[in-house]
């Protein structure tokens, strides 16, 4: 029995793998469909849900140089910012058309839960509360 388990991780080790290796080469905004797909169906604490509202989304932590550094200083970063990606309104993108590959180059807050929001389109929906956005 112990050989079958070895054989059954070894497989699961391998589709991972694949898997992993998949979403690394696609672009940001495939990457973005697929798993806002995936986050659709599932949450993070489904024993609660009767009484807490929760769901998976993706998000961008970024901080910026704020100095050169030279021979004598060191490198001065600004404090982390952080914003839920938004999904490309339904209503204007579908099917393969995800919108522009520039990456996550938009950016604003939801007006109706005050995220702070990227997206790699203008037109795009809150994840957080399902509110449609239009960003910078």
């Amino acid at each position: 029995m112990k050989n079958k388990q070895n054989a059954d991780d070894s497989f699961h080790e391998l589709k991972r793998d694949k898997v992993v290796d998949f979403l690394d080469g696609i672009p940001d905004e495939e990457l973005l469909s697929i798993l806002g797909e995936v986050f659709s169906g599932r949450v993070p604490y489904p024993l609660e849900k009767s009484n807490i509202r929760s769901h998976f989304l993706l998000a961008i932590a970024k901080s910026t140089l704020i100095n050169s550094p030279g021979e004598k200083s060191e490198e001065v970063w600004s404090q982390w910012f952080l914003g839920a990606i938004a999904y490309p309104n339904p209503l204007l993108y579908t099917g393969d058309n995800l919108g522009p590959k520039y990456g996550f180059c938009q950016f604003g807050v939801c007006n109706n839960c005050h995220t702070y929001l990227a997206s790699n389109v203008k037109e795009s929906v809150c994840p957080i509360c399902g509110y449609y956005v239009s960003l910078t």
